[in-house]
């Protein structure tokens, strides 16, 4: 075998290199396979959905489209299910094997995390965001789930933002006080902006909110606001309409470019240090994080290039509350019944009987008896703990309705709901220990409304 011969046979061995010279023939094609990949999962969802909805199936083998998918794709019912929801969800008009345009570019991975978003934020979601960073949104959605209506209710309102104009001023609020670095950068950009003199430069700089709010080109910015719960800031190139969308009702909300300058600007004071400045607005402490240097590693013997800088994440996840100084616990005061005034013991059916030896149990020894023997005491069988709480639950509801209409109990009412809602909680956990505590929270709450019949009894 001659030299030519032996270099035909490797090059044949080779794989083909297919090679672009031209940026945008490259550019293109790869978009069109892009787009082509989110359209099959549309096309594959809207053909199973036809195996689904006709008689195409009579006369074979298959009983149904499930049945089909597996026999002959090895796709389970939940792939099946998937399927079908994106083409529900992504497809024009809910029912076609074409792409809404908005969503073109996605893969398979992202359109299944992007089912489980409302509509109002995946609608956000462009083919930029990773896989990763799309399923940062969704945890961020799935951490606020964990917070009931009542308890948002019961938290209130945080009295700093009562002048705040609208949700973006709110937002940027937040979102400035749990990033003091950022507030840092903003505080900067402020203070620099009123100096300049020159429009375009002035022009120039505002444009610099972008590169510090979305160093990515887009972000999505979350924060947890007092009250209201998790509100998403969703930004995109520079001057274009800035969204705020409501993490828990999916409201959206848009705001101009110049609205979000303002809203930004009002955060800092420029006449003084930005620490002085986070302080005044805040009456917070500035409170740098501390950044973690790397040891100095030693001097190579061969030349190494400098890595690139870490890309960052488009999703900034909500900062957890900072942690408050609690006040030392005051001893509770003792209610000692009025003269003639009733307590729940006196209400029939409100306490089941043996609910009610358990709390005197622990009333009786809590001066002698250890923590741990009263805990013991409490723990009864689990299957009559939970029918007792529930019929507790049930009696206390309707007592505690039909005082309803008197405003020096809504405190105590609310306070009750909320000590309900911890021990239906505490009791679906089978933690029936804390289940009976927070139950007797909610006794002592209808023990002060009925201390306050009697106050109004003797008036």
């Amino acid at each position: 075998m001659d030299t030519t011969q032996d270099t035909m046979l490797a090059q044949a061995a080779e794989p083909e290199v297919i090679t672009y010279t031209d940026f945008t023939e490259l550019d293109r094609e790869l978009q069109n396979e892009l787009e082509r990949e989110a359209e099959g999962f549309v096309r594959i969802g809207y053909m199973l959905k036809i195996f689904r909805d006709t008689n195409i199936l009579s006369g074979t083998e298959y009983k149904d489209v499930n049945d089909y998918a597996m026999k002959r794709f090895h796709l389970d019912k939940s792939q099946v299910s998937r399927f079908t929801r994106i083409n529900d969800r992504f497809s024009e008009g809910g029912y076609s094997d074409k792409l809404q345009d908005k969503y073109k570019g996605l893969g398979y991975a992202k359109l299944s995390l992007m089912l489980m978003l409302p509509e109002a934020i995946a609608d956000e979601i462009t083919p930029s965001f990773s896989k990763s960073e799309v399923q940062a949104i969704k945890d961020e959605l799935d951490e606020e789930r964990k917070t009931t209506d009542l308890e948002i209710l019961i938290e209130g309102t945080d009295e700093r933002q009562v002048e705040l104009e609208n949700n973006l001023q709110k937002v940027v609020w937040q979102m400035l006080h749990d990033n003091t670095e950022l507030y840092e950068q903003v505080h900067s950009l402020a203070k620099r902006r009123a100096s300049e003199e020159h429009v375009m430069e002035k022009t120039r700089i505002t444009e610099e909110y972008h590169d510090i709010l979305a160093p990515q080109g887009e972000a999505f910015h979350s924060v947890r606001i007092q009250g209201v719960g998790r509100m998403m800031l969703s930004i995109k190139e520079s001057g274009e309409d800035i969204k705020v969308i409501n993490g828990r009702s999916g409201a959206k909300e848009e705001y101009t470019w110049k609205e979000l300058v303002k809203a930004l600007e009002r955060c800092v004071d420029i006449n003084m240090p930005a620490a002085e400045s986070y302080e005044s607005r805040y009456a917070e402490t500035w409170q740098v994080e501390e950044k973690k240097v790397a040891p100095v590693q030693p001097t190579p013997s061969a030349p190494s290039h400098k890595p690139e800088p870490r890309k960052q994440s488009k999703v900034i996840k909500a900062q957890p509350p900072k942690p408050k100084k609690e006040a030392p616990v005051a001893a509770e005061e003792k209610h000692e019944p009025l003269p003639g005034q009733n307590t729940v013991a006196d209400i029939p059916g409100l306490v089941p009987e043996e609910y009610q030896e358990t709390v005197s149990v622990e009333e009786e020894n809590k001066d002698s008896v250890s923590e741990e023997v009263v805990e013991e005491q409490n723990t009864i069988d689990a299957e009559e703990t939970q029918a007792e709480a529930e019929q507790y639950v049930e009696a206390s509801v309707a007592a505690v309705e039909e005082q309803k209409d008197n405003s020096e109990y809504e405190e105590y009412r609310t306070e009750f709901f909320l000590a309900l809602e911890y021990a239906k909680k505490a009791l679906s956990s089978k933690e029936y220990s804390a289940a009976i505590k927070n139950l007797q929270n909610a006794i002592r709450r209808v023990e002060f409304m009925c201390e306050i019949d009697a106050r109004t009894a003797e008036e």
